[in-house]
């Protein structure tokens, strides 16, 4: 038998309800009366995604689109660094500037830039 996932329509995913609806949606095309082989593939398919086990070892032995997975992760990884950069980028400028304004508080400006550096 090929990868369920293809026999039923869909990429390889963990999220049996997502199986459950593209299956349904298989069986409008391939009912057990107009199709009979066509349906026991499916069939198939669906059965051994939904036995105990069934689904995590198809997904684990599934072919993996690199491409797709990679462009998932760049989206990923640039949302959640974009996010770091402005919570922190806050951070540190508000940081930064509490500090200068305690030095320049007790110093000159010179005095205080200098030690604003050394620290």
């Amino acid at each position: 038998m090929k990868n369920p996932f293809a026999e039923i329509g869909i990429a390889p995913t963990l999220d049996m309800a997502e199986i459950k609806r593209a299956y349904f949606k298989a069986l409008s095309t391939r009912a057990p009366q107009n199709n009979p082989e066509g349906f026991q593939l499916l069939r198939q398919a669906y059965e051994r995604l939904s036995q105990p086990g069934g689904l995590s070892a198809a997904f684990l032995s599934s072919p993996v689109d690199v491409s797709r997975e990679l462009v998932r992760y760049q989206e990923r990884h640039a949302a959640i660094q974009e996010e770091a950069g402005a919570e922190a980028s806050t951070h540190t400028n508000n940081t930064n500037l509490d500090r200068f304004s305690a030095i320049l508080r007790g110093q000159g400006y010179e005095d205080a830039i200098r030690l604003f550096n050394s620290t």
